[in-house]
């Protein structure tokens, strides 16, 4: 995508999977056959990474609203199970895509508006509604829809188990109303417990990820 970061971060690496975490700390909590989500997968550099970490007999689903991502998803990770549509609370609603960085559209978040059916709105759902009878790792990245998606799938929370790996991040949240904390209180009363990738990070930080395992 022209003008875009990730774009010229994967064009001066040379690989898709341009952030070096993501191999080396994050796919080693996932396994040859396992299934992952990919909520907010962008141009499919996660997406990418954990079919490389699933192998053929695992399965990822990857999901992005933003049409024109979604074609550089659907063209980068065709042997995953990709989808144009968000995540979200426990219906389905439209929302609009607001750019909040010019030059990061991977920053774009979403709002929710009564809007008529032909003005680019895309559709945000449950995960609950998906009815996986399996999921191992889910990774949430939605600018600020965090608290929307782990309501939307409390239900396959509580039935598969997966570790989660998240966004916490400080501004993006309080555009939706909400905080890093109110995220993690949501996530450990569906009995999880935190763990932060790094001895420096806690809750006061503006913006990190952070993984969430089953106890």
């Amino acid at each position: 995508m022209p003008n875009d970061l990730a774009s010229k971060w994967i064009e001066e690496c040379g690989d898709l999977v341009h952030e070096p975490t993501v191999r080396k700390e994050i796919c080693p909590h996932i396994k040859p056959g396992d299934v992952v989500v990919d909520a907010g997968a962008y141009l499919g550099a996660h997406t990418k990474a954990y079919l490389e970490a699933v192998g053929r007999t695992g399965k990822v689903i990857a999901f992005e609203p933003n049409p024109e991502a979604f074609k550089c998803l659907f063209h980068n990770c065709p042997s995953a199970e990709c989808h144009n549509e968000g995540l979200g609370r426990g219906k389905f609603e439209k929302r609009r895509r607001y750019d909040g960085q010019p030059d990061n559209y991977g920053a774009s978040y979403w709002k929710w508006e009564s809007l008529p059916e032909h003005n680019g709105a895309k559709v945000f759902g449950p995960l609950d509604f998906w009815g996986l009878p399996r999921l191992n790792f889910l990774k949430i990245d939605v600018e600020g829809m965090e608290c929307d998606v782990i309501a939307g799938a409390a239900k396959t929370l509580f039935r598969c188990r997966p570790i989660i790996y998240i966004e916490l991040n400080r501004l993006a949240l309080s555009r939706f109303g909400t905080n890093q904390r109110t995220l993690v209180s949501m996530i450990e009363m569906l009995d999880y417990r935190l763990q932060f990738m790094r001895p420096e990070h806690n809750l006061d930080c503006a913006e990190i990820n952070v993984f969430f395992f089953p106890k």
